[in-house]
């Protein structure tokens, strides 16, 4: 694995900047593939712009906190961790968000806009203490529900409960959040979207467990 560095005795490895790109295709393969993120993007731009959108989140995730693959590279968890759970000016512009009116066109960039306030928010009155933020994951289409995600965040969930913080994570799947429940999460709020009241965003907290 490229620039990979290896979790010893587990089954994953820690990504580095170097697997940047590897990690921005294979999320926005695995997005493309699974709605509703995709509904924010105009046609017929929703690849290139679904692209840079996971091009942006992968490289704040690498510059600020701890990123994840399966050995099979068939998952990936993106993470902040305390401290850094919200982004500044100066994290937007080194993971190159800031040129996202040139990406998403001013319509594009105001409904990108709605999305992380509205995501934002919630996080902020569901999570002000410190905390883990799982800020971003994917699995492969053809390896779900066979328990990569599991696999995948296992470990790190274990380690953070030996730290006693708590992790925070939305999805827009309904389907996820079954099987975050089974790791341990809980609802804390489901909100739809202003701009897409048929996209729902459910906030889930997991307090350390014993």
């Amino acid at each position: 694995m490229s620039g990979a560095e290896s979790v010893s005795d587990t089954p994953i490895t820690r990504l580095k900047m170097a697997d940047l790109d590897w990690a921005t295709d294979f999320l926005t393969n695995v997005f493309l593939a699974g709605p509703p993120i995709t509904k924010l993007f105009s046609p017929p731009n929703v690849e290139r712009q679904l692209r840079y959108f996971m091009h942006c989140n992968c490289a704040l995730a690498l510059r600020l906190g701890e990123c994840y693959a399966t050995r099979a590279r068939d998952g990936i968890a993106l993470w902040l961790p305390p401290g850094h759970t919200s982004m500044t000016v100066v994290d937007m512009w080194r993971a190159g968000m800031m040129w996202a009116p040139l990406k998403y066109g001013v319509a594009g960039t105001a409904k990108v806009i709605a999305f992380a306030h509205h995501i934002d928010a919630m996080h902020t009155r569901r999570a002000p203490m410190p905390h883990y933020y799982l800020f971003l994951t994917g699995v492969d289409p053809s390896q779900q529900r066979q328990g990569v995600s599991t696999s995948l965040l296992g470990d790190t969930l274990k380690r953070i409960d030996t730290e006693r913080l708590p992790v925070y994570l939305e999805t827009q799947s309904a389907a996820n959040v079954d099987i975050y429940e089974k790791l341990g999460f809980v609802v804390v709020e489901k909100t739809a979207f202003p701009m897409k009241s048929s996209v729902f965003n459910w906030g889930m907290l997991r307090q350390p467990q014993p």
